[in-house]
Order: C-alpha cells, then sequence, then structure tokens
C-alpha cells in the first residue's frame, strides 16, 4: 500500500522567517490555499472547492485571528504577531485520486481510513479540533485539519496545549535541560505522536510506519514489514465487515420486533376498536331513535294544543 503521512505545522497572524532563512506562511496565507484561493494555488492543475468534513474553516480562522490579537504571552505581554496561534495539520492517502474514482473497493477504503483519522483527531485533540477538510484536485487526496488552542482565563496563550513538540520542548526547558537536549526533546514528541497515529489508526488500513529508505530496511526485511502490515489491515477489515454485518443483522432483528409489536397492537386493539364502534353505532341508532320519538311526540302535542284552542271558544258559549 505504502506509508502513513502526517505533518503539523504552526502558523501566526504575520509571516516570518524561521533561523534558516526561510519564510513562514501566514494565518491567512494557509487559510487561502486550503479554501483554494487562485493566488494560493498556483500548485494546483485544476483546483476544486474544499469538501468540509467536520467544523467550519471560516470560523476557525475568525477564532484563531481574534485570539491571537487579544491574547498575551507567558510574562503578560502583548502576544507578538509572529507567535503561533493555531496548529494545521495535514494526511495523505497514497493511493490516486483518479484510481479512487474508478475503484469502488479502495474507494471504500479510503472512506474508512478517512473515518477512522477524523475519529483519532477528535479524541486527540478534543473541543481544540475545529475543523476537517479533504481536497481531491491534488494527485492524491488530502485531509487538513484545523486546531485552535482554547484562550484561558488569563488570556495567556500557548500553544503548547495542543502541540506535542512544544510542550515537550517547553517541559524540558523549564526543568533545566540543554540546547540539545530540549531539541531531542522535541523531536521524540514528534516520533511519539507518528508512532501513536501509526498504532491506533494506519496500520489497521495497511499503511507502514516509514519507508524502506527512512528505516534502511533490506528489501526482504521490507517485504515482510508490508506483508505484516497488509496480514494487520486484512484483520482489520474483517473485523468491520463483521461488525457491519452484526449491525444489520440487529436491524432486521430490530425491524422484526418492531413488525411483531405492531402486530400485537393490531391484534389487541382492533377487537376494541370494532367494539367501540358497535357500541357507538348502538349508541347513535338508540339516540336517533329517541330523538325521532321526541319530534312525533312534539308533533302530537302541537296538534292537541291546536284542538284545546280550537275547543275552548265552544265552551265559553256552552257555559251558563
Amino acid at each position: 500500500m505504502g506509508c502513513q503521512f502526517i505533518h503539523v505545522e504552526t502558523y501566526a497572524l504575520i509571516g516570518a522567517q524561521n533561523r534558516q532563512g526561510l519564510s513562514r506562511r501566514s494565518l491567512r496565507d494557509i487559510q487561502a490555499e486550503l479554501t483554494r484561493q487562485p493566488y494560493a494555488s498556483s500548485h494546483v492543475a485544476a483546483p476544486l472547492q474544499p469538501n468540509v468534513l467536520m467544523g467550519s474553516m471560516n470560523d476557525a480562522f475568525i477564532v484563531a485571528e481574534w485570539q491571537a490579537r487579544t491574547a498575551l504571552d507567558a510574562a503578560g505581554r502583548k502576544y507578538r504577531r509572529t507567535s503561533p496561534a493555531l496548529l494545521a495539520g495535514v494526511l495523505s492517502w497514497p493511493v490516486q485520486s483518479i484510481k479512487l474514482n474508478d475503484n469502488s473497493s479502495q474507494f471504500e477504503r479510503y472512506l474508512a481510513f478517512r473515518t477512522d483519522t477524523i475519529a483519532w483527531l477528535s479524541r486527540k485533540f478534543g473541543d481544540n479540533l475545529k475543523c476537517c477538510v479533504e481536497h481531491n484536485d491534488e494527485e492524491y487526496p488530502n485531509l487538513h485539519f484545523i486546531v485552535v488552542p482554547a484562550l484561558p482565563a488569563d488570556r495567556r496563550m500557548s500553544l503548547s496545549t495542543v502541540h506535542p513538540g512544544i510542550k515537550a520542548r517547553q517541559d524540558a526547558r523549564n526543568a533545566g535541560a540543554s540546547r540539545k537536549e530540549i531539541a531531542s526533546a522535541y523531536t521524540r514528541a514528534m516520533r511519539n505522536f507518528q508512532d501513536e497515529f501509526w498504532l491506533e489508526v494506519a496500520q489497521f488500513h495497511g499503511l507502514t510506519r516509514e519507508g524502506p529508505r527512512r528505516r534502511r530496511l533490506s528489501r526482504r526485511e521490507w517485504r515482510l514489514k508490508k506483508a505484516h502490515v497488509k496480514e494487520i489491515a486484512k484483520l482489520h477489515d474483517a473485523r468491520r465487515r463483521q461488525e457491519a454485518e452484526l449491525i444489520r443483522a440487529g436491524d432486521k432483528r430490530v425491524e422484526a420486533v418492531r413488525i411483531q409489536v405492531v402486530a400485537d397492537v393490531k391484534n389487541k386493539l382492533v377487537p376494541r376498536i370494532k367494539a367501540f364502534v358497535e357500541v357507538r353505532d348502538e349508541q347513535a341508532f338508540q339516540i336517533l331513535t329517541m330523538k325521532q320519538k321526541l319530534s312525533h311526540a312534539a308533533d302530537e302535542i302541537a296538534a292537541l294544543k291546536a284542538r284545546i284552542a280550537d275547543i275552548e271558544p265552544r265552551l265559553e258559549k256552552i257555559s251558563p
């Protein structure tokens, strides 16, 4: 299949040059690239709008910029515009996008990897994970994620809460470590970050931790490594299929229970409803009969009143 690729980087309000003289992009630069603005998409032949998988890119960058403009540093001074304001990461799937579109099984494997990756990011960063987006306009599909640390009550912001390397470096510095030890702590933390992703996600999808050149493996060792990872991926796929079958079977059982409940309700209620209708109809018939009798009685009373009215004058003439 290939080896995993996951990379994280921090961005500040404004770009700056690092110690090697290379320019660092700003928060808005990475936003422009993610949203495929024309001036930031020269590396893409035919840019497409990103597929937002969770959260909101716009909200993430608004929060990050607002926090960077209002935050304080560790000493309580105004937060520098060149200090990191957010963490952005990118992951890649080692199957070309065009092949995914032509192969349904490969596409399903990618979707499974994508789902597991987002779940892992959510567990890793919690509420600080603001959005995940997908780019399908490059040679390989890429997943991008944005992490914005929560601004504490004292407004002293630090990306050590979301960046494992920065946290390790800060802890080493606070412990009085040497420059070399501080650098080693940072490297070790980032290696652990890569290991964690491989152990919890990548290996289950047939991806190796590193390539053969990186590990300086022989061809035989590399083949054994790939076979091992492939076997893990097969087991994971089998487990996923089994879980899906159990869910489908569960759905069928639920549907069967629902049908049985509906049938039981009908069997119990229908006779009652029929009896109620019969009683209602009988009562309605009785009421109708009584109304008819009352109507006849009213007619008879009216006739009697008319007869009395006719007889009374005659009686008055006869009376002495």
